[in-house]
This record gives structure tokens, C-alpha cells and sequence, in this order.
């Protein structure tokens, strides 16, 4: 009636084939916000604290790596690295250490020939040797020669058994898992370079700035 239709936003998670599609987790002023927004989701109180902060830090190391990376940050990312972290480790290690380090790959090459793979704890025998060597140097060079906050995070997460993990992840998996699945992770996940997806993509900055005007659905009653 006042012939704005095109100021108009659906997102609307029973229609995903027409709706627009949100990132959550992909615009934000602090990077923090990303882990914020996923462990403000899970229990807090009693013995889930504990669990919750965990949550919080592992979403947040993720988080830092994907924005060095010059990535926008979406759930099935987050979900991709929780369930195996060593891909990121790998891009970060090899983004970041050209930056700190001329000798790298060789150090890392001769580490990675001199492993013993009945010296390494069990959780570590099947893991890649490349990665357990870039690791071992990290963890040699920080003190001497740099230090880095995100690196030293990763090398963490990569260094904990993993039944261990499963245990400290177990609340944060499932609701990442009901974010992930079906045709609502194309509207809360969406592929920035899916050229051929015509579904706009919205941010609340965006939103409030062009004085939109937004309709939710969140089809709450489907299941």
C-alpha cells in the first residue's frame, strides 16, 4: 500500500526456497560476539558452567582463525572444525608462520622425520605427522622466537584426547547439529559465493540503515 515492496526482508524458515538468508554468527564489532551468541544458547548454571565456558573458548578460537583467515564466520564452519580442527590448524599454521619465520618448512620437515610414533600418546598415533611436527615446532619456537594467541589456541585443541573432547562438546554438537541440518542451514549458513542463489542476504546494520522493513517466521510449530 505505501509501495515500499522492495524495502521488504521475508526470512522465514517454513518457505527457505523464497526466503531471504541471515548469518547469525557473520557480522559483528568484536570477534567475541561470534562465541557469545553460540554459548548464550547453552545451560548455564550448576556443572554445565563449566561445560558452557568451554564451549565459549573452543567456538572462540575458531572464530579468531577464521576472521585472520579472511573468513566470515557461519555455523556449519563452526560445526566442520569442532568435529576436526586439524584442517584449520594447517591454513592457519600456513598463513601465519611466512609472516614470522624464513626456515619454517624445513624445521617442521626435519621434526616431522624424527617422529616416533610409539614415543606419542595414543589419542596422537593416526593423526597426520605433518601436523604433529608443525605443532612440536610452535611449541619449541614460542618462547624464543614469537608467540602467537590464536596458534597457541589451536595447538591446544589439537593436542586434547579425544573422547575427552567429546565430553567437554557434548551440549554445544547437538545445538550446532539442529543449525546444520536440512534446508534452514542454506538460510542461517548461506554460501556468499553461490553465485547462482538469487536469495538475498541480510544484516540488522544493513537492515536498520536502508529502513527496511523485516517479517520473521520461524515456523515453530512444523515439528
Amino acid at each position: 500500500a505505501c509501495g515500499r515492496l522492495n524495502d521488504l526482508l521475508v526470512f522465514h524458515l517454513g518457505f527457505p526456497e523464497v526466503s531471504a538468508r541471515y548469518n547469525p554468527v557473520g557480522s559483528f564489532a568484536r570477534v567475541t560476539e561470534v562465541a557469545n551468541r553460540l554459548a548464550n544458547q547453552l545451560p548455564g548454571s550448576g556443572e554445565s558452567a563449566a561445560f558452557k565456558e568451554f564451549a565459549w573458548r573452543f567456538t572462540n578460537i575458531i572464530a579468531r582463525a577464521l576472521v585472520a583467515l579472511g573468513r566470515r564466520p557461519d555455523y556449519r564452519q563452526i560445526q566442520r572444525y569442532i568435529l576436526n580442527i586439524d584442517n584449520l590448524l594447517s591454513d592457519y599454521c600456513e598463513w601465519w608462520l611466512p609472516q614470522v619465520a624464513t626456515d619454517w618448512q624445513q624445521e617442521i620437515s626435519k621434526i616431522e622425520e624424527n617422529i616416533d610414533e610409539r614415543q606419542l600418546p595414543p589419542h596422537l598415533r593416526l593423526r597426520p605427522k605433518r601436523l604433529l611436527a608443525t605443532v612440536n615446532y610452535i611449541q619449541q619456537a614460542k618462547q624464543a622466537q614469537f608467540y602467537d594467541p590464536v596458534a597457541e589456541g589451536l595447538c591446544s585443541a589439537f593436542n586434547y584426547d579425544k573422547t575427552y573432547f567429546d565430553k567437554i562438546t557434548a551440549s554445544l554438537l547437538p545445538l550446532i547439529e539442529k543449525l546444520t541440518t536440512g534446508k534452514v542451514a542454506e538460510l542461517i549458513s548461506p554460501d556468499y559465493l553461490n553465485l547462482e542463489d538469487n536469495r538475498p542476504i541480510f544484516d540488522w546494520l544493513q537492515v536498520i540503515r536502508g529502513k527496511k522493513i523485516v517479517y520473521i517466521g520461524l515456523d515453530a510449530l512444523s515439528d
